[in-house]
């Protein structure tokens, strides 16, 4: 499964250039995840030499939205806050 993983982290241009995988063009971005899963990623993380927590969450968003059909670019921001209960 390691090298399952391994073989699928990618570096971008500008850090395969300088051989690293922090880049300048990046952005933080904060979200909830279920505590197992979170732990099922550090084990991955931890066991994994040279993967970084960042690298595989990019990797895995990268993947997620490779299988998802094409939409539209927004032509807004993400409405901030939490979510609206439905009844």
């Amino acid at each position: 499964m390691i090298r399952e993983i391994e073989r699928y982290i990618t570096m971008c241009e500008c850090c395969e250039r300088n051989n690293y995988f922090h880049c300048s063009n990046k952005q933080r971005m904060t979200v909830h995840i279920s505590a197992d899963i979170i732990e099922r990623i550090r084990d991955v993380v931890f066991f994994t030499p040279g993967l970084t927590l960042a690298a595989f969450a990019e990797e895995a968003f990268e993947k997620a939205l490779d299988n998802t059909r094409t939409f539209p670019q927004r032509n807004g921001e993400l409405k901030t806050g939490r979510p609206i209960k439905r009844r």
